[in-house]
């Protein structure tokens, strides 16, 4: 887990209780990751953007971060970064029990307004982030599945 000086703020003032997920993002996890091409996606993020394609983006990763995104302050109205948390914990839980082969990578960003989570799969040469993660305003969380 990578985070950047604003994200450590974040989470000692939250620390690590988890929180309840909302009964829409528990059903978009439910419905489970489809193969789209080499590209990993959750099915249900995969049939809200179906006028999208591989051939949009530079390459896989910048595909399946723009499928993968799911803005928690659609969800919920208040502690967004806490439930963000949340939530990547269980997709995680939920990708390692998918028997697809390689890792994901989620990205958490966001502030007091707000909260989005991305993530992609594991590819040598591809990144949606900087490694320098303090080049962000806004707090930032990485997590490998692995």
């Amino acid at each position: 887990m990578k985070i950047n000086e604003r994200m450590a703020e974040v989470m000692a003032d939250i620390g690590f209780e988890e929180m309840s997920i909302p009964t829409a993002l528990v059903e978009i996890l439910k419905e489970g990751f489809i193969i789209k091409g080499e590209c990993v996606v959750l099915a249900a993020l995969a049939k809200m953007c179906g006028s999208v394609s591989l051939a949009d983006f530079p390459d896989k990763t910048g595909y399946e971060s723009f499928v993968n995104s799911i803005h928690i302050d659609d969800y919920v109205e208040s502690e967004f970064l806490h439930r963000a948390i949340s939530f990547s914990r269980a997709l995680i839980d939920i990708w390692k029990v998918s028997g697809i082969d390689g890792d994901i990578r989620v990205i958490i960003c966001g502030d007091e307004l707000g909260a989005v989570i991305k993530f992609h799969f594991v590819r040598e040469g591809e990144d949606w982030v900087s490694s320098d993660l303090e080049l962000y305003e806004d707090a930032v969380m990485v997590v490998d599945s692995n």
